[in-house]
Parts: C-alpha cells; structure tokens; sequence
C-alpha cells in the first residue's frame, strides 16, 4: 500500500508504468485504474460493513489515505515496488482550527451501534493527585495511523512506579 504524504490537496500524477513493468510486480492499482465501488456510507447502524472505497479519485482527506496498491509476486517485490512508485501532489491548506468548527461539533446519540457516547469515567481534575506518584508527559504515537482522527503526539498523566 503506498499512502498520501500530504494532509489535504489532490494527486497531480502518480508514475506507475516504470513500476508495473518492474520484475515481479503483478498489478499497480491508483485511482486511474481501480473498479467501480460502491459510494461512501458516512451512517448506518453497523459501521463495519458500510461502504469505505478507496482509490475512487484523487483527492486526499488526510495524511497516510491510501493512493495505490502495489501487488507482487512476493512481499518483497511488492514492497521495492511500492516505495518506488513516484506521486506528485498539489497540497490544499488543511482545516487545523478547532474553534472554528465548534459550531458545527454534535454529540451524536449514540456510538458503534448503540453505545453512549459520553465516555467520561473519574474526575481529572482531581484524579491525578490520588496516585501515590504520578508523571505528565507526551505520548508519541508514531506516524502508522488508522484514519484521519487518530493523530498525534497526545498529552497524558499516567501513574509511576518511580519518585
């Protein structure tokens, strides 16, 4: 899978003919040559088998969405084909203002199905001085994400074991 290096803006060009003549490679798929998919499904009750299509055009939404799909005869020669697929992007500026969508921000009825979506368990403010130690500090997440909400670094209070 080759993904997106830009956050937000549109495939200018994706140089696949090099690849696809490439020893091993089978097939080199980008929104040019995917099938027909079935439209997105933003709702519906189970959220796993509503319609996700990928490579149906050349916008990008955020960092890492997927751009093409390398296949090999082996891992390794999809892998050396995948890295060395070349895309040229034109970015867009990205939407980084949480303020600036506040008003448009719902809490929805329900998550996943049914779930409650208010997720709150303990109080925070108060929470932290009750651990016999406690550290503040940033969690890296690293730069594999799942999807467009999942990013990173995160501030967060754990408890220690050290003084």
């Amino acid at each position: 899978m080759v993904t997106s290096t830009i956050g937000q803006g549109r495939v200018v060009s994706i140089d696949s003919a090099k690849v696809a003549r490439a020893p091993g490679i089978l097939l080199v798929m980008t929104h040019e040559n995917a099938p027909k998919q079935a439209a997105f499904e933003p709702h519906g009750a189970d959220r796993h088998a509503r319609p996700k299509p990928q490579l149906v055009d050349d916008r990008i939404a955020y960092w890492g969405q997927p751009v093409a799909l390398v296949v090999g005869e082996t891992f390794e020669a999809a892998q050396a084909g995948a890295r060395s697929l070349t895309v040229a992007y034109e970015t867009a500026p990205g939407k980084y203002d949480f303020e600036a969508g506040r008003s448009a921000a719902y809490q929805p009825k329900s998550l996943n199905g049914g779930a409650n979506p208010d997720s709150k368990v303990g109080n925070f403010d108060t929470r932290p001085q009750t651990f016999a130690f406690f550290q503040k500090g940033w969690l890296n997440t690293g730069t594999k994400r799942r999807g467009p909400a999942s990013a990173g670094p995160h501030q967060v209070i754990v408890p220690s074991c050290e003084r």
